[in-house]
């Protein structure tokens, strides 16, 4: 899916969004004291307002992923993201992700919206029997449809 966001016919911001759930399906195992108090927060505060859900042990953690983003100012693209963060609250979705490198731009606008920081780790295995060069050298982009 995709949304534009276009004033008098110029096109100001735009991004992509699927939903991960396809592709991959992620149970939860265990959460950490950090999030059990969100997920009391979350509920406390839901009784007076709609909030996301958050998935207990053993439920699955059902995500969209955001790609393709451009803009021409940061309101544009942050107006869209609002936007995918509704329409996420009303299809039950209780996570939004972006793979994004820290010092992109990006990052500053996503900063405003609650969001958690986490490190991924990827393991690769050669289909031949040569080593692979260290990937953790340097910056590694890869778009998560290859995944």
């Amino acid at each position: 899916m995709g949304l534009v966001l276009e004033d008098n016919h110029d096109i100001e911001a735009c991004l992509g969004y699927w939903d991960y759930n396809k592709v991959r399906r992620h149970i939860v195992q265990k959460l950490s004291w950090n999030l059990k108090a969100q997920t009391y927060l979350l509920r406390l505060i839901g009784l007076f307002t709609k909030m996301p859900h958050m998935p207990e042990l053993g439920e699955p953690i059902l995500s969209y992923s955001l790609t393709t983003m451009a803009y021409r100012n940061t309101e544009s693209l942050t107006e869209l993201i609002r936007n995918i963060v509704n329409i996420a609250l009303e299809n039950k979705i209780n996570l939004i992700h972006v793979m994004v490198d820290p010092k992109n731009p990006i990052a500053t606008i996503l900063s405003q919206f609650r969001h958690t920081k986490v490190k991924l780790y990827f393991f690769t295995k050669s289909l031949r029997q040569e080593r692979l060069p260290n990937l953790g050298e340097g910056n590694l982009y890869f778009d998560a449809t290859e995944m």
